[in-house]
């Protein structure tokens, strides 16, 4: 791409000039005024760059054009004419050099449009650091989202014949069967949690996914065979830990998985690296422990979630430990 394919490109990547283009005001007439009087050599390419502008526009393209976007079109274009220039007349190269231009950016366009307008639109969920939040979906099944947290999924939800949604983070489901039996997904990082009616508590993290079963029955399906030989179906009371290729499943106390909801934290035989992990998580707090034989300590207590200074309190106390904070930062010793 020469200086002139470069320069046109940046002008349509670039709002402030699509905004002067299609909403002009004083002050941004002001700015690319002065702009061209300080570049005289490049008022055609403004020229073809407004007359691309008017098109894409008129074609339904409101928003700048995203830098792959643009790269797409130079390089079909690229493709398509640049055997057939001529060496002899630069004019006339130039010329059919810009018509080529607008051509393969429309026709590029058009693809790109298209592509656009029939791509799903999807709705998000999320929660920062520190937060919870009560999401009723479409078929009034409920979502609790722990903190940093999130849920997605398309706005057609009711109308598709499987209900599905993708979670990053934690999150509690309370899911409502339907007349028709339509299913309900969970996609979790390499797994899927399929289910018609229950209520269910999912981690998807650090590239550990941990469902834990309260009431009804789910089944765990593995996105590739070599993490799961086979499905797994959960009975309530049963918690299914997956890990790289390592599978874990066993009865627990739903209790201590889903303290979180009731704005606990319940620690079991947890280790100093898992709360570590917990708070960096759940808080955006970094976490240094100076002593690495310290991460494999284990605590066993019950702590406010808004109670982070009880908590590194209690893990003083029965470890003789010394715990500083700076602001996000935790330092253990």
């Amino acid at each position: 791409m020469d200086k002139s394919d470069q320069v046109l490109e940046e002008l349509l990547l670039n709002d402030e000039f699509i905004g002067w283009v299609l909403d002009p005001n004083p002050t941004l007439n002001q700015y690319w005024q002065q702009w061209q009087s300080d570049h005289p050599d490049r008022k055609m390419i403004v020229l073809e760059a407004r007359r691309l502008v008017y098109q894409m526009n008129a074609n339904g393209q409101n928003k700048p054009l995203h830098e792959q976007e643009v790269q797409q079109m130079w390089q079909a274009l690229q493709n398509r004419h640049t055997e057939n220039y001529t060496k002899n007349d630069k004019r006339l190269q130039t010329r059919w050099y810009w018509i080529a231009a607008s051509i393969s950016i429309l026709l590029v366009l058009g693809v790109l449009l298209v592509t656009r307008i029939n791509e799903p639109v999807i709705i998000t969920h999320q929660t920062t650091y520190g937060e919870t939040r009560y999401v009723v979906l479409p078929d009034s099944s409920s979502v609790l989202l722990n903190a940093n947290s999130s849920i997605a999924y398309q706005e057609d939800w009711l109308q598709a014949t499987e209900r599905k949604v993708t979670l990053t983070g934690e999150a509690f489901f309370d899911v409502h069967h339907t007349k028709d039996h339509r299913r309900f997904f969970v996609h979790a990082n390499a797994v899927t949690v399929e289910v018609l009616g229950t209520s269910f508590n999912v981690l998807n993290r650090r590239d550990r996914t941990q469902v834990v079963l309260k009431e009804g029955e789910v089944k765990l399906r593995a996105v590739r065979s070599e993490i799961l030989q086979s499905d797994i179906t959960m009975h309530p009371g049963e918690l299914v830990a997956i890990e790289g290729s390592n599978c874990i499943q066993h009865p627990v106390s739903v209790e201590y998985y889903t303290a979180w909801m009731q704005d606990e934290h319940i620690f079991d035989g947890t280790t100093i690296a898992e709360i570590a992990q917990l708070i960096e998580d759940i808080y955006g707090i970094e976490v240094r422990v100076a002593n690495k034989s310290l991460l494999h300590k284990k605590f066993t207590g019950r702590v406010d979630r808004g109670d982070l200074n009880g908590l590194f309190g209690q893990l003083e106390k029965v470890f003789q430990l010394s715990i500083e904070q700076k602001e996000q930062l935790v330092i253990i010793q």
